[in-house]
């Protein structure tokens, strides 16, 4: 099949489409069909060119300006960002990338969300609209229920949604939802252990960061944390560690339960790959693995020094 080149236009013709839209004798849609043109076209003349025909530079680059707004520095570091700590969801079906970027559109901007995921804006329209009106509602309100192991009724998922993301829900809509989706709470009876407590206690640790996040060499203070990742209806974790000097993720690991295990996984990578790390301090929250026995004694046999956010008072 030929390929045909496209039609060249003197600036006289140009000027004469131009003047004639001006002067009334026709729009776009009828200048269009006069001459064998596409309207776009007569509307692009008419944004980069005078009366005469020619081209106006200016006018070019707002009107290019328009069509497409080029990613800043700071577009590009976001979506790194996203892509070291999500790539597990590039595999994704565009549903639970949808679903996924409802979530984050708090953190990160559409066009990076979708850029780093590669899903395009058409696209996430698409299936955005597609879905039910409460669902987006639900994934949230479930990632409460969720972290809850199943305790919390719709009054304290209420507080956990203005909590954790800083949004505002209607009680009577929280219990609507979650009747709708089969959401039911268990009452649990909470027996304290009191040997267990003892060992968490005595392994809690100072704050040594308090909120002073600079340093001057990597290496310095690594955070560590673990976040909840929803597919559809299934729950993974993802335990990662960051070094504050330069942001980037020095190990983290995926896994399907929450346990110590990947915890420690997590953090031998970590060592394996930075060697000598002496002196170090590895900050997280008061979480039962990271104040076990176990993380414990590797930091003490690396150098590593342990430091704990105080817990908020009840």
């Amino acid at each position: 099949m030929k390929k045909t080149k496209p039609k060249r236009f003197t600036n006289e013709f140009k000027a004469k489409v131009i003047n004639e839209y001006f002067e009334g004798k026709g729009g776009r849609r009828a200048l269009a069909k006069k001459y064998g043109l596409i309207p776009s076209t007569i509307k692009y003349w008419l944004d980069t060119r005078g009366k005469d025909g020619k081209l106006i530079e200016d006018r070019r680059k707002t009107h290019l300006g328009r069509l497409k707004k080029e990613p800043t520095i700071d577009d590009y570091k976001e979506r790194y960002e996203i892509l070291k700590k999500y790539q597990a969801f590039l595999e994704a079906r565009h549903k639970k990338k949808i679903i996924f970027i409802n979530l984050h559109l708090r953190e990160y901007k559409l066009s990076n969300l979708c850029a780093a995921l590669s899903v395009s804006k058409r696209t996430y329209y698409k299936y955005r609209d597609r879905e039910d009106k409460d669902y987006r509602d639900y994934i949230l309100i479930k990632q409460v229920f969720n972290s809850s192991k199943g305790t919390y009724g719709y009054r304290r998922i209420e507080e956990g949604l203005m909590i954790e993301y800083g949004v505002k829900f209607n009680h009577k809509k929280i219990a609507r939802i979650m009747r709708k989706y089969g959401l039911k709470h268990e009452y649990i009876k909470r027996i304290r252990n009191s040997d267990g407590y003892k060992k968490i206690q005595e392994n809690i640790r100072p704050n040594l960061v308090k909120r002073n996040f600079n340093t001057e060499k990597k290496n310095q203070i690594w955070c560590t944390d673990i976040t909840y990742l929803i597919f559809g209806n299934k729950r993974a974790y993802l335990s990662t560690i960051l070094d504050l000097y330069d942001r980037r993720v020095v190990a983290y690991k995926i896994s399907k339960f929450n346990n110590l295990q990947f915890v420690i996984e997590t953090l031998t990578e970590a060592i394996k790959k930075e060697g000598n790390i002496k002196g170090l301090i590895i900050h997280s929250d008061q979480g039962s693995q990271y104040t076990s026995n176990q993380y414990k004694e590797i930091c003490l046999a690396n150098g590593i020094q342990i430091s704990l956010v105080e817990k908020a008072l009840q």
